[in-house]
């Protein structure tokens, strides 16, 4: 008789701290971490068999996103984020996740909403040209 049971693995786990920053993925010496990136979203992929176990990604994660634990062999998309594109001149500016954790930090500093939304929304080029509508 067969039975059906998944086999585990001890790979990367990452939560929903991950930014997508693809910093992880840049250091994973197996590629078990890659990047996915669409020109509308970015995705990272996991998989687990080719994962060594080398704890590369948890050290090089500035968010502490990642952990090595005991997880079924399944491959997939672990963390996925659409683009974020500048209002003034479209140029790509960062992913959403990475734009809300910047925002939760400008917030809990002071910066005014309107601050925040002009920060979120245009590139540094952008930001120049139009600083003189905004008040200190």
């Amino acid at each position: 008789m067969v039975e059906n049971i998944a086999e585990e693995i001890r790979a990367v786990r990452i939560d929903d701290a991950c930014v997508i920053c693809g910093g992880c993925a840049l250091v994973c010496p197996t590629n078990a971490l890659m990047l996915e990136d669409d020109g509308i979203q970015v995705k990272l992929h996991l998989n687990p068999q080719d994962c060594i176990s080398c704890e590369a990604c948890v050290d090089t994660c500035a968010h502490y996103a990642i952990d090595l634990d005991w997880v079924d062999s399944v491959a997939g998309i672990v963390a996925e984020s659409a683009w974020v594109y500048c209002r003034g001149c479209g140029e790509r500016l960062a992913n959403r996740a990475e734009i809300d954790v910047m925002c939760m930090q400008l917030a809990q500093a002071g910066f005014s909403e309107e601050l925040l939304e002009f920060t979120a929304n245009f590139c540094t080029s952008c930001k120049y040209h139009r600083a003189g509508i905004l008040k200190r």
